[in-house]
């Protein structure tokens, strides 16, 4: 498998991410995905800049720290309350580590996500309710 700019989530055969970038390399950014907005290292005050936009409703995902050591601070925005969600925390193969679902109570709701059982490494947290999705990228470092 030939790697992008040694990015392991970027070589022929990867499964698409919903990320804002030709994962499988075959040309189309994010083909089949319901992802609409995808935000890069996200800082609680909203100071970073989209990746990639399209029409139709948002869903917003603030992580932080990232990188982070033993707990990740997740911000869920614009996500239905009361229905379930759920965040799966995978390596960049796609191959699932950890996961919680519950029903958010408010928008805006913060989540810890436990990190202590994982290793120092590259990670994606995708945090999905319904048929809609957001796919981030996490940094764990020790």
């Amino acid at each position: 498998m030939q790697q992008l700019n040694g990015d392991p989530t970027i070589h022929a055969g990867a499964p698409e991410l919903c990320d804002g970038y030709d994962n499988d390399c075959n040309g189309v950014k994010d083909e089949g995905c319901t992802i609409l907005i995808v935000y890069e290292n996200q800082k609680p005050d909203n100071t970073a800049k989209p990746l990639a936009k399209a029409a139709g409703p948002a869903l917003e995902v603030t992580l932080w720290p990232n990188p982070a050591r033993d707990v990740l601070m997740v911000r869920l925005d614009a996500f239905e309350t009361g229905k379930k969600l759920e965040m799966v925390l995978m390596q960049a193969d796609g191959r699932t580590l950890a996961s919680q679902s519950f029903n958010p109570a408010v928008k805006g709701q913060q989540v810890r996500f436990d990190l202590r059982a994982m290793s120092a490494g590259y990670y994606l947290l995708q945090v999905k309710q319904g048929m809609l999705s957001e796919v981030k990228r996490v940094i764990i470092s020790r």
